[in-house]
């Protein structure tokens, strides 16, 4: 434990202590500056292996802590790939940094990439990485070697005293160091970015486990910093594990003494998450699943009921990610809801396909002015309303079979108050307060279609119906609500408003498209909403538009897109959908650079047939690019494009 924890954390901090102070110019409290955020901001994990570090059980157990701490409905916790840090723009939208200790950072251009994102306003790190809290504080004692230490448990008692959390066991870190020569290159990369450091504060210091630590105020090691930078920035650099691992524990008893006292090491993670780095907590009062409710006319329910039951054993439809349960007991004759004794799960939907009226009436949805401003003749005639569901677009793709059987006339929709786990484009998260309308239309694909051909033009037939369904509206034509490629909605090119979510899969002949949409409308967080965008509008031009109510967004969508799907199958896309496309985007004539190939600047003129983005280079050649597989952050001017586009 004193190999691991000793000579070269002991000088590391003492050095880094003297060094900063030494150079403090200012010991000001810090502010935060409040903006308007364009995404949900992030929390990033910088991690290994890229594109299964999802999966990866280190960074879920590091996501769920910080989850737990934070909520889900602020902030979006991601990991970010080593091997990406220099080749996505993920700096500008990163509230928080993570860098555990287990993840092996050793080359000086992952070390200079994090020194610039601590030096932009407001920035925020927490480190438990021995080799990067070593380059930050440039160690006269040079650079570290190898060590196999950690993954012991020592006290940690904090300075001062005050918090319920002195005493918790923590783990000791086991960060990987860079060895010679690379070592002393990453000395050297460090050397040249400097930060400005205005204050440092030991927070808490470490002592053996099972050392009586009462009345003491600081013994042993300091193992906890906060550094305060120039600008805003902040950070907090650590050699006990903030965020235990189950991969860097020695055995069952450590385990155990860490278990114990597991809570009390989350509130106080919460503690220096709130109070050192300004984030908002607001750990969630994790809502309850709920039963889902049939809501359609007499005539779509007996024949929802007689097609999905076809399929059904019992009143199960068996599916590979979710199952659909049919509650067919008539709830209008004042059966209790709890005599039901089957309740919902992330893989199990259970509907009562005959409510009572008090169940409807007691739903935070008013189906009278949805269904009285619907004017389709099929889509959104069916709704299945779960006030809490895991995701609205699972009902579906989990279930093919009950996807398929029920036929496209019914226009069945699932509808959601909130959704747990909501899902977005290339596997990203959609958080899903409440306020936001969302919801999970199968479309059933008629062979040999126009839209069976150039299935892929379909997410941009909806993003055109959200946004026609709005500024169509009286007074609300000049509304700046906008389509950005490929599936995104945004007010002016500034905040990010909403996006579309298309899945497709066949059995047997048929191929059915899922269309998922979420779209803020009325939450307060994370990022502004649709009504917070008219407000901002009435401000800037002195108008006076009302907000508007998920369910009437909801029936104008559906309104909108069964007149588009129309008039694409008749026209295609040359006409009046396109002029009405390239009326509500944001990309015409618009300049990019392909990150891929040299920085190559490119016009954007436009989409083709499939939906792909027709740009043209300077000399005359026509590219297409497919939103699949390729990297953008087009409202940068940024596209990295994938070898076959």
């Amino acid at each position: 434990w004193m190999k691991t924890f000793g000579n070269w954390p002991r000088n590391c901090w003492v050095h880094l202590l003297r060094g900063w102070q030494a150079s403090c110019t200012n010991f000001g409290a810090r502010t935060m500056t409040s903006t308007v955020a364009a995404k949900p901001p992030n929390v990033l994990v910088l991690q290994h292996h890229s594109g299964v570090a999802e999966k990866n059980s280190l960074f879920q157990s590091i996501k769920e802590e910080l989850v737990s701490c934070l909520g889900s409905e602020k902030y979006v916790v991601y990991p970010l790939p080593v091997e990406d840090v220099s080749t996505t723009p993920w700096k500008d939208n990163c509230r928080l940094l993570v860098v555990p200790a287990s993840t092996h950072v050793t080359s000086p251009h992952v070390f200079g990439e994090v020194l610039d994102f601590l030096a932009k306003r407001g920035s925020r790190l927490l480190s438990t990485n021995i080799a990067l809290n070593a380059a930050l504080g440039r160690p006269v004692v040079g650079p570290p070697r190898e060590t196999s230490g950690g993954g012991q448990v020592c006290r940690v008692v904090v300075v001062g005293g005050t918090s319920a959390s002195s005493g918790v066991a923590f783990n000791t870190v086991a960060s990987p160091m860079p060895s010679e020569p690379r070592g002393e290159r990453l000395w050297e990369e460090c050397s040249t970015r400097a930060l400005k450091v205005l204050e440092t504060v030991c927070l808490a210091s470490a002592v053996r486990a099972g050392n009586d630590t009462t009345g003491t105020e600081s013994p042993g090691l300091p193992c906890i910093y906060s550094a305060s930078l120039q600008d805003g920035g902040h950070m907090i650099l650590s050699l006990v594990d903030l965020l235990p691992s189950v991969e860097t524990l020695r055995d069952v008893a450590t385990l155990a003494t860490l278990k114990r006292d597991a809570e009390v090491r989350r509130r106080y993670l919460r503690e220096l998450l709130e109070t050192q780095l300004d984030l908002e907590c607001h750990p969630d009062e994790r809502p309850v699943l709920s039963h889902t409710y049939l809501v359609c006319s007499d005539e779509n329910r007996n024949d929802f009921v007689s097609c999905a039951s076809s399929c059904a054993e019992g009143d199960v439809i068996k599916g590979n990610e979710m199952d659909v349960e049919l509650i067919t007991t008539d709830m209008s004759e004042g059966t209790p809801v709890d005599a039901h004794p089957t309740s919902p799960s992330p893989q199990r939907l259970c509907i009562f396909v005959r409510p009572a009226p008090w169940q409807l009436h007691s739903l935070c949805f008013d189906f009278q002015l949805y269904f009285s401003l619907l004017q389709t003749s099929t889509l959104g005639r069916t709704v299945l309303y779960t006030p809490v569901i895991s995701s609205t677009q699972t009902a579906f793709t989990g279930n093919a079979k009950f996807a398929h059987s029920i036929p496209s006339i019914l226009g069945v929709a699932s509808v959601a108050g909130q959704q747990t786990q909501g899902k977005g484009r290339s596997g990203n998260f959609w958080i899903s307060p409440k306020g936001c309308m969302m919801f999970s239309l199968p479309l059933k694909v008629v062979m040999g279609s126009r839209l069976c051909q150039h299935l892929s033009i379909l997410q941009h037939l909806v993003a055109l119906a959200v946004v026609s369904a709005v500024r169509s509206l009286p007074l609300y034509k000049d509304l700046p609500l906008c389509i950005k490629w490929p599936n995104d909605l945004y007010y002016k090119g500034e905040a990010k408003l909403g996006g579309i979510l298309v899945t497709t899969f066949s059995m047997g002949t048929q191929t059915t498209a899922v269309i998922g949409c979420g779209v803020n409308v009325s939450n307060k967080h994370p990022t502004i909403s649709l009504n917070d965008a008219i407000a901002l509008h009435n401000k800037d031009t002195g108008s006076s538009l009302s907000p508007m109510r998920e369910e009437q967004l909801l029936a104008l969508t559906y309104n909108r897109l069964e007149v588009l799907l129309g008039q694409y199958e008749t026209f295609g896309l040359e006409g009046v959908v396109e002029n009405l496309y390239y009326k509500y985007w944001l990309h015409s004539g618009s300049k990019v650079r392909l990150t891929s190939q040299g920085n190559r600047e490119v016009k954007i003129v436009g989409i083709d047939e499939y939906g792909y983005l027709k740009v043209v280079t300077k000399e005359g050649e026509m590219l297409m690019l497919q939103p699949d597989g390729n990297t953008f952050d087009i409202m940068k001017g940024l596209i990295a494009i994938k070898s076959d586009s």
